[in-house]
């Protein structure tokens, strides 16, 4: 934050800047930096916004990214808006905030500087995408988490092997039917927890939640049943807190002339049921429909 202050704000000749590289689309008077970095001394500053050289004001957002995983690098965007002269500075407090109380949880924790730990996941795409931002998320409340990518077999012998203790990783589950069970049972339920092949890779193990589990599943009334569900979800959010970082969002576009096809939670589509509605009409060339055309 203080690096954004100092380059665009003060602009002083002591901010340490080594290199800068920007590229500006111009239209109308408007400019808007598309891809503007600069990288002082301690952090890398990515600019977003537009500037208005008709009206000498700029409407801009910086994003430092710090280089060191300190947990006082409380980096957070900033909003530089106004005249191009005397412009204002907002600070979002937002992350700064969330920043803050994780690292009141390390400390409390034992890791008042944070800790170096290993960030364990496979090479299929968007995966080791996902993990680099989760690595730089992490360096920012002061986690230094080395990356270790491999194949996705060997991955997943490794991290269900429960002998290999594997701190940290990254691991997806696709539901079968709609059902809490789906995950919750599968993943949380330390009765389910076995030498090789396991699925519960948190290693959760606790009496009351599996028993809860366990009613639940065996409860047929659904108003009862998603209940227990709720009750069993927030009595594991307070043992072991789970904080998604990263959401994926995949989206798909079907044709309306696509027959066979429905809206499944696996998002598998059964492919030697689907077919074409209509057969797709040949173009009519525009010479061919002139002639056609009464004179």
């Amino acid at each position: 934050m203080g690096d954004v202050l100092r380059i665009l704000v003060r602009r002083t000749r002591q901010g340490g800047l080594r290199w800068g590289v920007g590229g500006v689309d111009v239209k109308q008077g408007v400019a808007d930096p598309r891809a503007f970095i600069v990288d002082p001394t301690d952090s890398v500053v990515k600019v977003g916004g537009s500037l208005s050289l008709a009206a000498e004001t700029m409407d801009l957002t910086a994003h430092p990214l710090p280089k060191d995983p300190s947990v006082f690098s409380l980096r957070s965007p900033v909003d530089l808006r106004g005249p191009l002269r005397h412009p204002k500075a907002h600070v979002h407090h937002g992350p700064i905030a969330a920043r803050v109380a994780a690292a009141a949880l390390l400390a409390a924790a034992g890791y008042p500087h944070g800790f170096k730990t290993t960030l364990y996941g496979y090479t299929v795409e968007p995966i080791p995408r996902v993990l680099a931002i989760v690595q730089q998320q992490l360096a920012e409340v002061g986690i230094d988490a080395r990356l270790d990518v491999g194949e996705a077999v060997g991955f997943s012998a490794m991290a269900s092997d429960t002998s290999n203790h594997i701190p940290f990783g990254y691991y997806a589950w696709t539901a079968d039917y709609v059902d809490p069970s789906n995950f919750l049972d599968v993943l949380l339920n330390g009765r389910r927890i076995t030498p090789e092949q396991n699925q519960n890779l948190s290693m959760l193990d606790d009496p009351d939640l599996n028993a809860l589990m366990e009613r639940a599943m065996a409860t047929r009334d659904d108003s009862t049943r998603f209940a227990l569900w709720r009750r069993a979800d927030s009595l594991e959010a307070g043992l072991a807190p789970i904080a998604p970082l990263v959401h994926q969002l995949e989206s798909r576009l079907y044709s309306l002339r696509l027959g066979g096809w429905y809206r499944h939670i696996t998002r598998i589509p059964n492919l030697d049921k689907l077919y074409l509605k209509r057969p797709i009409a040949a173009p009519v060339p525009r010479a061919a429909r002139n002639r056609e055309r009464p004179s």
